[in-house]
């Protein structure tokens, strides 16, 4: 058998070896790894989103992020961080980068927003320590993705607030995305009597814990969305304790 025989058989022994230690690698039990959002939107729903799956509602939207694996394959150690960047960005220049594997982010403009969690996972397995990792191509474009809705704000001119549950309270008939929010009820004479901060509170027709008189006051309203639009109303309020309100089966009323 001459040197050149015995060359080849060298090499197929040592490829049979490369091949089988290949082989047990990728036969290697991958831990399981699960991304997880959940969300609060600006009028309080609360939810869940699935990658890929486009989430819309009133902003400002708290985001919440986690990365869940499984330890019991001898993961070592999972690495990376959470990334923010909107339709105008994209993943490798991201606008917010939070290097943990839980997190909370919040969507307070109208973009569409995305969210991926970028880094590596080493485990053992076996006797080897494997390497995933967790990139661009591994995510294949479908993301974590949030939207909130524009901007809308109306307020009503009357409430009649005599216990029948209806209209009882003057406050936003609508809105959506309000991220910041004032509003200040005037008497006939110019005086102050009622103030509150919240785009879901308003008022109940008391004054130092007793009812105002019926008749005509003036509400200031000084707010802004999230996508940037300016709200300034002013407006006459009636308020009407003697009328009873009907609310119709689609939950309206007259």
């Amino acid at each position: 058998m001459n040197k050149l025989t015995n060359l080849n058989i060298l090499r197929r022994i040592c490829s049979l070896f490369v091949f089988l230690f290949l082989a047990e690698i990728m036969s290697a039990a991958v831990p399981s790894l699960e991304f997880k959002m959940s969300y609060v939107t600006g009028d309080n729903v609360k939810g869940t989103g699935s990658a890929g799956e486009q989430v819309d509602g009133s902003g400002p939207i708290t985001v919440t992020l986690k990365c869940e694996f499984d330890r019991d394959v001898s993961t070592t150690k999972l690495e990376g961080e959470w990334v923010q960047w909107t339709d105008k960005g994209s993943i490798s220049s991201p606008d917010v980068v939070r290097r943990d594997t839980t997190t909370t982010l919040t969507v307070s403009n109208t973009s569409l927003t995305y969210f991926a969690f970028l880094g590596t996972m080493e485990y053992e397995d076996d006797g080897h320590i494997l390497f995933l990792d967790i990139n661009e191509d591994y995510w294949g474009g479908r993301y974590f993705m949030v939207k909130a809705s524009e901007s809308e704000l109306t307020m009503p001119n009357a409430f009649s607030p005599n216990g029948d549950n209806i209209n009882d309270v003057y406050k936003a008939k609508s809105s959506k995305s309000i991220v910041e929010f004032r509003a200040i009820i005037f008497n006939r004479w110019g005086q102050k009597i009622y103030e509150w901060n919240d785009v879901n509170g308003g008022r109940d027709g008391t004054h130092n814990g007793r009812d105002v008189s019926d008749g005509v006051y003036y509400c200031l309203v000084n707010a802004k969305g999230a996508d940037g639009r300016v709200f300034t109303i002013k407006k006459d309020v009636n308020l009407l304790r003697g009328y009873t309100s009907t609310e119709t089966t689609d939950g309206t009323s007259y």
